[in-house]
């Protein structure tokens, strides 16, 4: 599954001072094909229904076809119809900003949502074609499109999750190929102060595809790992981790309260609290054991397996029984306008401390290495570990306030001026889940799913006030703007 060569541990830093800058992001050229083949993307990654499309398809297509070279092109519906994105004259994506303005000058709704897509095709094209340009720039430029998408309300089709790793994040751009894998996908991560984050003990993984990530604001340190096999973990426990294959499970209506309510379950039932291991995840023990083998089975987005969901109820990680011995080969800090890769099949975890926040936007491109295989390491003894994706109430909107605030702040304090602000508000809130768990803690008088019902509801509260600051802050004159580059 891993190698043993140096490469497995390379987690490389971009973007550094003095790097050589051959272009600036408005040169950045992009096909209409490719805009085509982003617009899908986007639009799978918005989860809109056919009459919640903010943009209608075949009237993209007639705008676009006077830039494309052969104007019977359709948006590819997976990653098969790649050269797709080759067709088209190519315009520089300062050109496209000016025509976009103008074709949906009458219509704010459409012009956010196509912005989005030009800000998703410029990430990309920065990734693939263009590394030189720095991180910083490529922010400033994208950062305000995807802020005006998430808080705009007829844009409300967009839909938080919450990830493994305890971090909360937004699907962006999703293209995925016929059996199921990432191809394309690119996300909104946000990690908000919080008294604890994921389950330690499954922190380190991998992932499929190739990534990128760029820094938006906070800081976050990013610990890289090479595994080898270790035969025997009873002879050596210190270090000695089993690799977990993990399956996803495809979201729909009402699975948010039906997952408290499972994990409540587990947790009045005793149970080690690794989610996982209860009455939910027994009953699917039959149908995920059939496949581990590595067989791919095709199924529905309201089952678990191996096939990638962007909008997903749960994701289930199943302890293969191959034991490794992971070893730390570095860890890097990575603050805002910094961007570094993880290649694919690379073990990792990036930690950000608990009274700490940290937002970035993170792409995984499969065109530069795709590792079918790639999973995460856990506890030797546990069978499987289930984490459920449900929010608790936060929007994108809100992550993208508070994360717009998060930059705004970190600009004004290099620009020497207080941003004291915005922490005292973060403080606020760390300690506000803090106080409230530590009440919560030792009272045995409520059943579990009352007390998770109210922890959530104590969290949603602190979530809304830290995101009405942020809304205050952004719209002060005492912060730096965030409105797109003209």
């Amino acid at each position: 599954m891993h190698n043993d060569q140096e490469a497995q541990a390379t987690i490389t830093a971009l973007s550094a001072p003095g790097s050589r800058i051959t272009k600036t992001v408005p040169e950045i050229e992009i096909r209409a094909g490719l805009l085509l083949r982003i617009f899908a993307g986007v639009l799978k990654a918005s989860s809109a229904s056919e009459d919640e499309k903010p943009v209608d398809e075949n009237e993209l297509k007639g705008w676009l076809s006077e830039f494309m070279q052969d104007d019977s092109a359709s948006v590819p519906p997976t990653a098969e119809a790649i050269k797709m994105e080759e067709r088209g004259r190519p315009l520089r994506a300062k050109v496209w900003q000016q025509q976009l303005a103008e074709e949906f000058k009458n219509d704010q709704r459409n012009l956010d949502f196509m912005n989005l897509v030009l800000a998703v095709a410029i990430l990309r094209q920065a990734s693939r074609k263009d590394p030189d340009i720095l991180t910083s720039a490529i922010l400033e430029y994208v950062w305000p499109f995807v802020y005006a998408a998430l808080t705009n309300p007829s844009l409300g089709t967009f839909a938080a999750s919450r990830s493994a790793q305890g971090f909360l994040y937004v699907p962006l751009y999703s293209i995925l190929t016929a059996n199921g894998d990432i191809d394309e996908l690119i996300r909104f991560h946000v990690w908000l102060p919080a008294k604890n984050r994921g389950l330690p003990e499954f922190a380190i993984h991998s992932h499929q595809p190739w990534a990128q990530s760029w820094i938006l604001a906070g800081r976050g340190t990013d610990h890289a790992f090479k595994t080898e096999p270790a035969e025997d973990s009873s002879s050596e426990p210190e270090g000695i981790h089993a690799v977990y294959s993990v399956r996803w499970k495809g979201k729909q209506q009402g699975d948010d309260k039906k997952a408290i309510s499972e994990q409540n379950q587990i947790e009045a039932a005793g149970e080690k609290e690794i989610v996982g291991v209860g009455a939910a995840i027994k009953a699917a023990d039959k149908a995920e054991e059939q496949t581990l083998g590595g067989e791919h089975q095709t199924a529905g987005d309201n089952e678990s397996n191996r096939e990638y969901k962007t909008h997903q109820h749960s994701s289930t990680a199943w302890n293969t029984g191959t034991h490794v011995r992971a070893r730390k080969m570095r860890e890097e800090i990575h603050t805002r306008d910094m961007s570094y890769i993880i290649p694919s099949s690379v073990y990792h975890y990036t930690k950000v401390d608990l009274d700490q926040h940290h937002a970035t936007l993170f792409y995984f491109d499969s065109s530069r290495g795709f590792d079918a295989d790639a999973g995460t390491l856990g506890p030797t003894n546990t069978k499987s570990s289930t984490q459920y994706r449900d929010p608790a109430g936060v929007t994108p909107a809100m992550l993208a306030t508070i994360a717009a605030a998060m930059r705004a702040s970190e600009t004004a304090q290099d620009r020497g001026r207080s941003d004291e602000e915005f922490k005292a508000a973060l403080r606020a809130y760390h300690d506000a889940l803090n106080i409230q768990d530590s009440n919560e803690d030792g009272r045995g008088d409520v059943s579990p799913d009352a007390k998770q019902d109210h922890l959530k509801a104590v969290s949603l509260r602190a979530t809304e006030s830290l995101y009405n600051k942020a809304k205050e802050i952004l719209s002060s004159q005492r912060y730096p703007s965030i409105l797109p580059l003209s």
